[in-house]
């Protein structure tokens, strides 16, 4: 188990660098800049420790949350992504770098860590604002969901028939949720009747 009081340490200077640079917290591993009211640019980190308690292994996600999507999330499929700041789109910040590969930075109790979290920081912030300013429309967000860009086949399933409806194209959502829902699953059922009644 991790030792609660240097994650709690770690965190805090993560929190610190973040907020400098106009993020705000929502929990402990989870930070968010609004981009404009409806669409707002997140950061969290996957927390490993490989069995040890004196490491902590940090994996930067960078995501886009459309607040309108997400409410519909939870109207339509009873899980509040909304409230648990789940975005729509993410991508682990290593696929973001020129290596294009999954990346850990690993903070070790004991150590000067300061140096390591302040690159990580840096690229988060640097990669998460060009990440952002190319995500920052709903329709930006639709073209990537449609390519399956920086998406799950599982969240896509419901995600893009929401985005065309909150696109005004809730014929399309219709027309994508017959070609690819399964008809024996019961969560997908459900799922179509709740659309198909959004007005």
């Amino acid at each position: 188990m991790i030792d609660k009081i240097f994650k709690k340490e770690t965190f805090q200077f993560i929190k610190e660098l973040l907020l400098k640079n106009g993020f705000k917290k929502k929990f402990q591993e989870t930070f968010y800049k609004e981009l404009n009211p409806e669409i707002f640019g997140t950061v969290s980190f996957g927390v490993s420790h490989y069995g040890r308690n004196d490491l902590i292994s940090l994996n930067p996600v960078i995501g886009i949350l459309v607040k309108d999507v997400e409410t519909l999330m939870g109207k339509t499929t009873n899980s509040d992504t909304l409230k648990y700041f789940i975005p729509t789109l993410s991508t682990p910040l290593g696929y973001l770098l020129p290596e294009s590969s999954y990346q850990e930075w690993r903070i070790e109790k004991g150590m000067e860590n300061s140096s390591v979290i302040m690159e990580m920081t840096s690229k988060t912030v640097a990669n998460g604002e060009a990440f952002y300013s190319e995500r920052d429309s709903l329709h930006a967000v639709l073209k990537e969901v449609e390519a399956c860009r920086f998406i799950l086949d599982s969240a896509r399933l419901y995600k893009l028939p929401l985005l065309y409806y909150c696109n005004d194209e809730k014929d399309k959502g219709l027309e994508f949720l017959n070609q690819n829902i399964d008809v024996e699953n019961p969560s997908h059922q459900d799922f179509i009747t709740k659309f198909k009644a959004l007005n």
